[in-house]
């Protein structure tokens, strides 16, 4: 598996950024926020019975969110049968036990989007000369 490293930051705050977080193999940086950081990520390889390594085939990447707040998972529990919420698809636990959270990647970013319609989020048009 060739690393990631070099497209990652190698700290979030006081909390070393891994570049495995539980089954996920972290990529990129998708965005900062106030707690955590979100990171496209794909599962990591899977090891059976006769010591080979099967990578995983598949294309799926997903969204995970390091650190994340103890609160934010229990509202995604709580929520997790209500229409237009994003299902978790995994929560554990990274360096110095702090929590992250795996999710699908819905659709582009909010900021890639208002680009995209020359917008600049604050309810006006971007010149873009």
């Amino acid at each position: 598996v060739t690393s990631a490293r070099s497209t990652l930051p190698t700290r979030i705050g006081n909390v070393e950024v891994p570049e495995r977080l539980g089954s996920w193999r972290l990529i990129s940086l998708l965005g900062r926020g106030y707690v955590g950081s979100v990171f496209k990520a794909k599962p990591y390889a899977v090891e059976v019975e006769d010591s080979e390594d099967i990578s995983d085939e598949s294309d799926e990447e997903v969204a995970v969110k390091f650190p994340c707040l103890a609160c934010e998972v229990d509202a995604l529990k709580r929520l997790r049968n209500a229409e237009g919420v994003c299902k978790m698809l995994d929560v554990g636990y990274g360096p110095r036990n702090k929590l992250f959270l795996a999710m699908p990647i819905l659709g582009p970013s909010l900021k890639a989007i208002l680009k995209s319609c020359n917008h600049d989020g604050r309810g006006g048009r971007v010149s873009w000369q």
